[in-house]
């Protein structure tokens, strides 16, 4: 797709209709990774508000749900969420879950959920913006109420194994049960910030 065309204008949906923040830009690369060098990214730069983009895939209900995309973080102005697993409860009614955070000191973070699961919690290494890193997602059912489990990977050499521990962990404790994601979602939420996902 030519860069600057909006993602929604590319097979993303956003709701309502609206068009998203978010566009095409040039790829990234990320030496023996799949996604590598097979077409332009996305740019996260603007703001959403509803119009979030989102991509289905089959729903998932048991088991562990791998996400993996590249990422640069060129510019981070504002702590927010970009990246998030979604359900589909109904029409209108969505669970975002896994939700991949970035922060003014160019730190990586992760919460669950919502509610009282909404406090991201962030690792002390701090980002190159010149570096591009391989990010993996875990997102594992496990039956039973409240007691799932998000796994965040960081790699910036690509492994052919996962690694034995994540860089950030956490199991759900208060707040819902089972989300069976069916959606990847895209959030732009800052104008000044020029982070850039490709090769999910």
């Amino acid at each position: 797709y030519t860069a600057g065309t909006p993602l929604t204008a590319c097979g993303w949906t956003a709701m309502y209709g609206g068009t998203s923040a978010t566009a095409i830009t040039n790829g990234l690369e990320f030496d023996n990774y799949a996604g590598c060098g097979i077409g332009n990214g996305a740019l996260i730069n603007g703001i959403d508000n509803s119009y979030q983009p989102h991509k289905a895939f089959a729903k998932q209900t048991s088991g562990s749900v791998y996400v993996a995309f590249m990422l640069q973080p060129y510019t981070v102005t504002k702590q927010s969420y970009f990246f998030s697993l979604r359900d589909a409860i109904s029409i209108n009614n969505f669970n975002f879950v896994g939700r991949i955070y970035l922060n003014e000191q160019y730190q990586i973070g992760l919460s669950f959920y919502k509610s009282s699961d909404a406090t991201p919690v962030f690792d002390t290494q701090v980002l190159d913006a010149e570096t591009v890193y391989l990010v993996v997602l875990k997102y594992t059912m496990i039956d039973g109420n409240k007691n799932d489990r998000i796994d965040l990977y960081l790699l910036d050499a690509y492994t052919a194994n996962e690694p034995t521990t994540p860089l950030l962990s956490i199991t759900n404790t208060t707040s819902c049960a089972d989300i069976c994601p069916e959606n990847i979602v895209l959030r732009s939420d800052d104008a000044d910030a020029w982070i850039v996902v490709d090769g999910i």
